[in-house]
C-alpha cells in the first residue's frame, strides 16, 4: 500500500494558490528512470524479444518471435519472476516450425500464458495458432486452432486473457469471399472455442482483429484500416462476453487515415484507443467509456514536439495510462498520464547500454509499476549486429505522485505550483497550451485520488 495524502482536501484549492515556494527540493517529476531492465539469460535467444509482453501477479511474459529455437527462427517466448528479474523458464512449441513467428503477441492470467505465432501453417500457409503453456513449468498444455482455420487468416496476430476466456484475433480472415478479419472467443482451461466474433460492419482489408482486449464481461476488437465512413478511418467494435453478440451501440469510429484501434487497453469501463496516423501521422490516443461510447478526453501527439505514432501502443491499469509513440529522432518513448482525468504526469526515461535502444513498443501495467520494451543492436563474438531487446521495468508509479518519491505530501504540491509559475508542459495538465484553472482542477483531481 502506497503512502496516502494527509492533505485535508478542502484545503487543497487554497494550498495550490498560496503555498510558499520554500518547500524541499525534488526530483522532477517529468521523467523517471527505469528501475530494472529484464534480458534473456543468452543475448543470442532474444533475437525480437520484447515483440509482445504481459504481466499477471508478478510473471512477466515476454515474446521474442524471430527467436532461433528450434527451428531456426520459429520463436519463443519467456517468463520472467518481476521481483527478481530472474527468467523462471523459456517456452517452445512442440511443432513449432521455421518462420512462425511464434512470441508474436502473447497474455497471461493465473499461470495460464497464450502465446500467438501468427505464421504457423496448421490450416494451410500463415493461417496461425495460439499455444498454452504453464507459466513456471513452461510446459504446453494445448494449442488453439479455429473451427474454419483457413490460409493466410493469421490466427494469432493479437491475444488478450480475462476470467479464464481468451480471445484471439485473426485480422485477415476471409468471410463470404472478403478479406474482413474474425476474432474467436476461447476456455482458457479446455481450450475448446466457445464463439468466432465478427461484425457486418467490419468492411474489406479493415483488419477486424488487429487489437483485441477483454475485460468485465466486454471484449473489444480494433479494426484500424476499418472504412465504415472514411478510408483507413478504423473502428472498435464490442461484444457480451457471455451472449457473444456485438454491442452495435457502442462502436467507435476514428478519423480518416488515422488508424483508429491500432492499439486498444480496456479496464473497468474505459477504454483507451490508439490511433497513431492521426493528425499528420503525429497520433492520437482516444478515452472513452466503454459503456456509454462517450469520449472522455483525448490526447494528441502534438502536445509533444518531436512525437510521431503517438498512440501506437497504449496500457490502461490502477488509475494510469501509458501511450508509446516514436521520437523525431526516430526512438520511442512511453508517455504516462492519469487515467482518469487525461493529466499529464510524466515521460519513462531509459538510460541504455547501448545508444540504439528503442522502446515505447508494447506496455504493460501491474499495480504500480510499469513496463516496457524495446530493441538493442548489440554484436556476437564475430562482430555481426544482433538485434535483441529488454524490458524496462518502472516502480511505484502514481498517478498522483507528481515528484515520483513514493510519498503524497506537500512536495508534490510544491513541484506543481513551481511547474505552473513557469508554465511548463507538467504544468498544463489538460495540455491545450493555456495555464488555467481547469489545470489546477485537474491537479487537485489527481492528489484526491491518492495512490492505491
Amino acid at each position: 500500500m502506497r503512502n496516502q495524502s494527509h492533505i485535508t482536501r478542502r484545503y487543497l484549492p487554497a494550498i495550490i494558490l498560496a503555498a510558499p515556494l520554500s518547500l524541499p527540493a525534488t526530483a522532477a517529476a517529468q521523467t523517471i528512470t527505469q528501475d530494472q531492465i529484464i534480458v534473456p539469460q543468452s543475448i543470442h535467444d532474444g533475437n525480437a524479444f520484447g515483440q509482445a509482453i504481459a504481466i499477471d501477479n508478478n510473471l512477466l511474459a515476454v515474446g521474442a518471435y524471430a527467436d532461433p529455437a528450434y527451428p531456426l527462427e520459429s520463436g519463443a517466448a519467456y517468463i520472467f519472476d518481476t521481483s527478481t528479474g530472474l527468467q523462471i523458464s523459456k517456452l517452445i512449441p512442440a511443432d513449432g516450425s521455421f518462420g512462425d513467428q511464434f512470441g508474436y503477441s502473447i497474455a497471461i492470467e493465473d499461470n495460464i500464458v497464450a502465446v500467438g505465432a501468427r505464421f504457423a501453417d496448421p490450416n494451410g500457409e500463415n493461417s496461425g495458432a495460439v499455444y498454452l503453456f504453464n507459466a513456471t513449468t513452461g510446459i504446453q498444455t494445448a494449442k488453439l486452432l479455429p473451427d474454419d482455420g483457413a490460409q493466410g487468416d493469421r490466427f494469432g496476430e493479437s491475444i488478450a486473457i480475462d476470467n479464464n476466456i481468451i480471445v484471439v484475433g485473426a485480422p485477415y480472415k476471409q468471410r463470404d469471399g472478403l478479406m474482413t478479419g474474425s476474432a474467436y472467443l476461447f476456455d482458457a482451461t479446455t481450450g475448446s472455442q466457445l464463439a468466432m466474433l465478427h461484425s457486418d460492419d467490419s468492411t474489406p482489408a479493415g483488419a477486424f482483429g488487429h487489437s483485441v482486449d477483454i475485460d468485465n464481461n466486454m471484449v473489444a476488437v480494433g479494426a484500424p484500416f476499418n472504412r465504415t465512413i472514411w478510408h483507413n478511418a478504423g473502428s472498435v467494435f464490442f461484444f457480451d462476453t457471455s451472449s457473444h453478440q456485438e454491442l452495435t451501440d457502442l462502436k467507435l469510429i476514428g478519423q480518416r487515415d488515422s488508424y483508429f484501434g491500432k492499439s486498444i487497453s480496456l479496464d473497468n469501463d474505459i477504454i483507451a484507443v490508439g490511433a497513431p496516423n492521426a493528425i499528420a501521422h503525429t497520433g492520437a490516443t482516444r478515452v472513452y467509456n466503454a459503456q456509454t461510447s462517450r469520449r472522455l478526453y483525448s490526447i494528441s501527439g502534438r502536445s509533444f514536439p518531436d512525437a510521431r505514432s503517438f498512440g501506437k501502443s497504449t496500457a490502461l491499469e490502477n488509475n494510469i495510462l501509458a501511450i508509446g509513440a516514436y521520437t523525431s529522432e526516430n526512438l520511442n518513448r512511453v508517455t504516462l498520464f492519469n487515467a482518469t482525468s487525461g493529466a499529464f504526469l510524466s515521460t519513462l526515461l531509459i538510460e541504455p547500454d547501448s545508444a540504439h535502444a528503442l522502446s515505447g513498443g508494447p506496455i504493460a501495467i501491474e499495480g504500480s509499476s510499469v513496463f516496457t520494451a524495446g530493441v538493442h543492436l548489440n554484436y556476437d563474438q564475430w562482430e555481426q549486429e544482433i538485434f535483441t531487446g529488454s524490458v524496462y521495468a518502472y516502480n511505484n508509479v502514481c498517478a498522483a505522485d507528481f515528484t515520483a518519491d513514493g510519498q503524497l505530501d506537500l512536495a508534490d504540491i510544491n513541484f506543481f505550483i513551481k511547474e505552473y509559475q513557469a508554465q511548463t508542459q507538467f504544468a498544463d495538465q489538460d495540455m491545450n497550451g493555456q495555464w488555467d484553472y481547469f489545470d489546477i482542477s485537474l491537479f487537485i483531481k489527481s492528489i484526491a485520488q491518492g495512490c492505491n
